[in-house]
């Protein structure tokens, strides 16, 4: 390969494919997150906190979503961004824990060590 058709093929990776909706795409709401590690991957799950039919608080699980370390570095820079673009359009974002320390008693969530509201990664012979 030539170095002009290189270019060429970095070029062509730089451009984004258009966007199609696939025939099963949904939008969900979430309000909870968990976060696990492999040595190939990065998941998150999303849910919704909601009180079950016995009026328990419950995390309600819907997606994981399943990636490669690099893809998921590259989701975290553009959501980064966008929750600065947000921020400076709307003004700054309440931390979950003060919204938290308002409430008159902790949720299920808060409760709940498999549970959490950021990312809480362990790998082996690395602290978190």
């Amino acid at each position: 390969m030539t170095e002009k058709d290189s270019s060429s093929v970095v070029e062509a990776t730089k451009k984004a494919p258009p966007v199609v909706k696939a025939d099963d795409y949904k939008t969900i709401y979430c309000n909870a997150s968990k976060f696990s590690v492999t040595p190939w991957d990065i998941r998150f799950s999303v849910g919704q906190i909601v009180d079950d039919t016995k009026g328990v608080t419950v995390n309600e699980e819907k997606i994981t979503v399943v990636m490669a370390p690099s893809h998921a570095k590259a989701v975290l820079k553009n959501l980064a961004a966008t929750v600065g673009a947000y921020e400076e359009a709307f003004g700054e974002i309440a931390d979950i824990s003060a919204i938290q320390k308002r409430q008159k008693k902790p949720t299920q969530a808060e409760e709940s060590p498999a549970l959490t509201v950021a990312p809480s990664v362990r790998v082996k012979g690395k602290k978190s």
